[in-house]
């Protein structure tokens, strides 16, 4: 039978891991969330615009060959914004399976 040291540790704490409290505004935990909440929401902001500003300057110019390297742009900005959105759960895993956070159901979300 495997004990593991964390269990025990992980038990007693109220959302207090090594990081600290995601809830607690004087934690890392805290600071790690705040930067993964901006990361949702400015990711896909700055697709639109980015997007938007590359096609405006293919439409006025008329070249057709920067539109599909537009099209491919657009594909691997699509693609880093999904991969962003699963970042806040690969961190949370990864904490949790090293113990870093107190306890998955109060960790990084």
């Amino acid at each position: 039978m495997i004990i593991n040291v964390t269990d025990s540790y992980n038990k007693n704490q109220n959302c207090n891991g090594l990081l600290g409290d995601p809830n607690d505004e004087d934690s890392v935990a805290w600071l790690l969330q705040t930067i993964l909440n901006y990361l949702r929401v400015l990711g896909p902001v700055l697709v639109v615009v980015l997007s938007s500003v590359d096609f405006a300057r293919i439409i006025v110019n008329g070249d057709d060959e920067k539109f599909s390297k537009a099209k491919q742009t657009l594909f691997r900005r699509l693609i880093v914004v999904a991969l962003l959105f699963l970042v806040p759960t690969i961190v949370s895993v990864l904490l949790n399976i090293f113990g870093i956070t107190s306890n998955p159901t109060c960790g990084i979300i």
